[in-house]
């Protein structure tokens, strides 16, 4: 059931606890102010809303702390805390619930109520059969749940599979199977996912605890295995697309990882659709333990039929992500669940969906977890060495190689689009237009550009120095440094006429506005990293060009070296602050090669290689040599060639 966020007090008053989640409700003794929390209270707990067009309530949990034990403390169906102890542990019990939810969700969802539902969908449970039989034990079970008192009577149903015999519930929803000749196969309780919803919803009206968690304890209690679970994941007005979902995994931008974080061969991978636009996605096989379906429920929904029609017509959109677990992997969340109370359920199954299945960025390099693993092993050895574990388990496997990551970069054609889209009528936008210029022609770390003070700027003599490193937090707290990653990066480049120019129109415009101390500042502070990236970002869309990041500003510059003006690997190296050539190597090697082209066109021609006519040299050294003729082969070349 999806959580709305609006309810309505009065006729004219409306709360949206999703923007302003407080309430001050104030007033003079006998104004009502108890009624109207009670009032408040109920209209956000409650399944249904007084609005005209939204048929659904919150359906919120309340937590009530009444600290002077007055008229609220009354509540006690919502347990409400009165002593300090027990308002302690329920601001306990709120804080944990909030840390599980944003340890599961760090993107755009999750973090408030009207983002993410989760359910348990379908549910097979098999009981071990008692001594009266499989009928006997399915009347048990049924007792025990309060079928018949929820739903009524039972009717005779269909056996499938391996079983002989059937009984059902709420016209086929709920269904009991079992094999009287074969009683350790067990009992079979299958719920369809409306079946075990209105097993939870027709029970909670009728004052039984009929929750998933209830029903994993009585599992428990009569020694029943999970034989399929299905988790849903329902995404109500996102911002995200199934269809996009598609594109960005075919693009490599997003990937699926198991649950050893390895990537989801492609092959596992399904998707389908209409009208050249995708609506569902697959990974893995229905018959394996675990099968991950996403798809489009708004439009499997938006029908006047379908049972959620009202919710999907009201929605933006609504993607649905579902895990189906069987056998071992089914039972073993009952495992994980048997000791948990209702407050961890949620997140709980989320994680089981993530834990299987990981959509991640891939914004983690090869060479990033080379560090990690390296850092890991480290880990271990030192562990090895204060005698905390006998010895190293990793040096059993391979280590992680830091692969080759090739950084996106900006040829000089695309960055003169890109300078071609700023404009320098105003301050600020001037200031853009010299980062951007200053970045492409110096290639400095974006950390040295942020600390580049006017004193570090020789304008007389083209030359700038770069000798200091910032630590940003805030305009307000930052500090530079006199040390930077390597003694090579303290280095004095020449700056070219055109950038001399630019930079010193720049500084009598900065003096008109006393802006004097940062060279790349509107107001007198170093230039923060996350603001250069939104210009980026900004630019390289009205640009029409690869988004690059401030590393990728330094790419740019080499291949603008490299490539455009043919520089030496040293000079690079220089310019680039690196510790050695060997360094520039490694990452921009590949930028040579146009080198070698043009070396190979110079060699063309650049010397004389004609022959001689006739032959200045008398050949006697060899007696199978004659003229233009060879007279056999030397016994040593006769024995290989019999050998072979």
């Amino acid at each position: 059931m999806r959580a709305i966020s609006k309810v309505l007090l009065a006729p004219n008053c409306t709360v949206d606890w999703k923007s302003s989640p407080h309430m001050l409700v104030s007033g003079v003794t006998g104004s009502s102010k108890t009624n109207t929390l009670e009032d408040v209270l109920l209209s956000t707990i409650s399944a249904k809303s007084r609005l005209d067009n939204q048929k659904i309530g919150m359906c919120a949990k309340a937590y009530i702390i009444d600290g002077k034990g007055s008229d609220l403390a009354s509540l006690k169906a919502f347990h409400p805390a009165i002593t300090p102890n027990q308002a302690a542990r329920t601001l306990r019990i709120l804080t944990k619930n909030m840390h599980m939810r944003y340890e599961h969700f760090s993107g755009d969802f999750g973090k408030t109520a009207s983002d993410y539902f989760v359910s348990v969908d379908q549910v097979s449970v098999n009981f071990p059969v008692n001594k009266m039989g499989g009928l006997n034990t399915a009347l048990q079970v049924a007792k025990d749940l309060r079928l018949s008192k929820i739903f009524g009577g039972s009717d005779k149903a269909r056996a499938l599979n391996y079983y002989s015999e059937a009984v059902s519930y709420y016209n086929g929803q709920i269904k009991f199977m079992w094999n009287e000749k074969k009683k350790s196969q067990g009992l079979l309780l299958y719920f369809s996912a409306t079946g075990f919803k209105a097993w939870q919803n027709l029970g909670k009206l009728r004052g039984y605890s009929s929750t998933f968690n209830s029903f994993v304890k009585y599992m428990v209690q009569k020694k029943a295995r999970f034989t399929r679970v299905d988790v849903a994941i329902d995404v109500i007005d996102g911002n995200l697309s199934v269809d996009q979902l598609h594109s960005q995994l075919q693009q490599k931008e997003i990937m699926i990882l198991d649950s050893l974080k390895r990537e989801k061969s492609e092959k596992t991978q399904k998707f389908y659709g209409a009208n050249k636009v995708i609506t569902g996605i697959t990974c893995g096989a229905r018959s394996s333990d675990n099968f991950l379906r996403v798809y489009d429920k708004k439009i499997e929904q938006d029908k006047p039929n379908a049972p959620h029609f009202d919710l999907a017509k009201e929605s933006s959109s609504w993607m649905r992500i579902e895990g189906e677990f069987k056998h071992k992997a089914a039972h073993a969340i009952l495992s994980d669940l048997k000791d948990k109370d209702e407050e961890e359920l949620g997140q709980k199954l989320i994680g089981y969906v993530v834990n299987q299945w990981l959509l991640t960025e891939t914004k983690y390099s090869q060479s990033y977890a080379s560090v990690v693993y390296t850092a890991f092993r480290q880990s271990l050895d030192y562990a090895v060495e204060i005698n905390l574990i006998p010895a190293n388990p990793s040096l059993k496997t391979k280590s992680v190689p830091k692969g080759k990551a090739t950084a996106k970069y900006w040829t000089k054609e695309e960055f003169e689009k890109v300078l071609s889209s700023v404009s320098v009528s105003s301050f600020y936008e001037r200031l853009i237009y010299v980062t951007f210029l200053f970045f492409y022609r110096m290639g400095c770390r974006v950390s040295e550009a942020g600390a580049l003070r006017w004193s570090d700027v020789d304008l007389n003599n083209g030359k700038v120095r770069f000798i200091n490193n910032l630590h940003y937090k805030n305009k307000m707290e930052y500090e530079l440094v006199p040390y930077l990653k390597n003694d090579s990066s303290r280095r004095t480049l020449t700056l070219d006429d055109e950038l001399v120019r630019v930079l010193e129109d720049w500084k009598k415009e900065q003096l008109k506005y006393s802006v004097h101390d940062f060279v790349l500042s509107y107001d007198n502070c170093p230039l923060n990293k996350s603001t250069l990236s939104k210009w980026l970002k900004r630019y390289s869309k009205l640009a029409g060009v690869p988004r690059v990041d401030g590393r990728g500003l330094r790419h740019s510059n080499a291949s603008y070296l490299i490539a455009e003006l043919g520089a030496d690997v040293l000079t690079v190296s220089h310019r680039l602050g690196h510790k050695t050539p060997m360094t520039t190597l490694k990452y921009y090697a590949h930028m040579f090669s146009n080198n070698d082209i043009e070396l190979a066109s110079k060699m063309e021609r650049s010397m004389d290689i004609s022959p001689a006519e006739k032959s200045k040299v008398t050949f006697n050294g060899n007696q199978h040599l004659d003229g233009n003729k060879i007279d056999g082969l030397p016994n040593v070349c006769q024995k290989k060639k019999k050998a072979s």
